[in-house]
């Protein structure tokens, strides 16, 4: 019987104390700002990792984007097998730390005299506190419990929300900006480390990219991205940056999905929090074959696009779920027990 590596997954205990993550988590939306301080903190991380979903409409050769030297290095990893057998889109333990247990915490940006409103974010983004509940609570989620060593329910649950008042910039955001506003609510909640992540919502309009090149951009390459950052006083923070993509070409859902154009934020946000639990830092489970799908996570294998007879690009192809009653159009997520994309923890048949 094949052996099962031992992942080291990582327990919620975070590495501040300065306030009870428990009460916090009850307390009202928090209004963050982002100190020199925090913009200092983000200029020196010691160790930073990103990795982002492409485009849709960069056609069927999308590349997978990340921050490391994996996509330009030679592999020989035969994929992890189950049951004596192995597929070459399974994906590998590389040795790092998973999140077995997390608070999760939207950011979401305010515009002033705009739409938006952090106490209702289905303005501009959808109903994401709900989503995020019903994905802790679904089978769908225990997809991940082979990968993170961990089998209980609810173990992702809706952390405190925070709204920071800044508006849209003519020029583009960067992914500095972004980590010192995670550094900024990290902070001000008095915790950091793997038992928190942070998802930052970016208004309509507001484009970001990662770094001031302004080449790889919400606008023209990538739909979103999850992030780590280990910073000199507080430690290790982990993000997501989800850019505006209600109306995005490139990141868009079928026409007909039950939520309209926020099916598309929710399947983004799925996407990105699967891969930030099975591989926060770019080191635990991606695809080590050396294949096409080279450096791909839990939510890149199962990217599936629409394209008409000519390759153009239509829009994604999700699977209709359905969660504590709610309906979501959302993309699956990859699945090594069963050797496929799935939306739910079984071997399949």
């Amino acid at each position: 019987m094949q052996s099962r590596p031992l992942l080291k997954s990582v327990a919620a205990v975070c590495a501040m104390t300065a306030l009870s993550g428990a009460a916090f988590a009850q307390s009202a939306i928090q209004t963050v700002s982002v100190s020199a301080a925090d913009r200092a903190a983000a200029s020196s991380v010691t160790s930073k990792f990103f990795s982002a979903m492409p485009q849709g409409s960069q056609g069927t050769n999308a590349l997978k984007i990340r921050s490391d030297a994996v996509m330009a290095g030679s592999h020989n990893g035969g994929g992890y097998g189950n049951r004596g057998t192995q597929n070459p889109a399974d994906l590998e333990y590389n040795g790092g730390n998973t999140i077995s247990t997390a608070a999760q915490h939207p950011i979401y940006q305010i515009p002033s005299g705009g739409p938006c409103v952090a106490a209702q974010p289905t303005t501009c983004w959808g109903d994401v506190p709900t989503f995020l509940k019903d994905l802790d609570s679904s089978e769908f989620m225990h997809i991940t419990d082979q990968y993170v060593n961990a089998f209980g329910n609810h173990r992702y649950t809706l952390g405190v929300s925070f709204k920071w008042n800044f508006d849209v910039s003519a020029t583009p955001l960067v992914d500095a900006d972004m980590a010192a506003l995670a550094h900024a609510a990290a902070v001000l909640a008095g915790v950091s480390g793997y038992g928190h992540v942070f998802h930052i919502f970016l208004a309509p309009g507001q484009v970001e990219c990662f770094d001031s090149t302004f080449t790889v951009c919400s606008s023209n390459v990538f739909c979103a991205y999850h992030s780590s950052a280990v910073f000199s006083d507080i430690g290790e923070v982990v993000y997501t940056v989800e850019p505006n993509i209600v109306s995005v070409f490139g990141c868009n859902q079928p026409a007909n999905s039950p939520n309209g154009g926020f099916d598309a934020t929710y399947s983004v946000l799925s996407h990105e929090t699967f891969e930030t639990f099975t591989d926060p830092d770019g080191t635990a489970w991606w695809n080590n074959t050396n294949s096409g799908l080279l450096g791909s996570e839990i939510g890149d294998e199962c990217l599936f696009w629409l394209f008409d007879a000519n390759g153009n690009y239509i829009s994604a192809n999700p699977v209709v779920q359905n969660f504590n009653g709610h309906r979501y159009a959302i993309q699956t997520e990859y699945n090594n027990a069963a050797h496929a994309c799935t939306i739910e923890p079984g071997r399949g048949g």
